[in-house]
């Protein structure tokens, strides 16, 4: 879920960056990126890295890495 938010961030961003580079709306010619665009980018940045921190997680505790499990490592639940 949290890669989708990410992707979807990073997408809007690539969208109105591109707006403005192309200068698509006429008040484009007056503004300047700012902190919000800053911003912008450090959220998604701060999304992916979130993402794949999950993921590793995810991939160690399934290995039974402690750190990874919490208080007690994990074990598969056998069918």
């Amino acid at each position: 879920m949290t890669s989708i938010i990410a992707i979807f961030q990073i997408m809007t961003f690539a969208i109105v960056t591109h707006a403005y580079n192309v200068s698509w709306y006429p008040t484009f010619g007056h503004a300047r990126p700012g902190f919000a665009y800053a911003l912008s980018i450090f959220t998604w940045l701060i999304g992916l890295f979130t993402a794949v921190g999950v993921v590793a997680t995810g991939i160690s505790a399934d290995r039974g890495h402690r750190w990874a499990a919490g208080n007690r490592a994990y074990r598969r639940i056998e069918e």
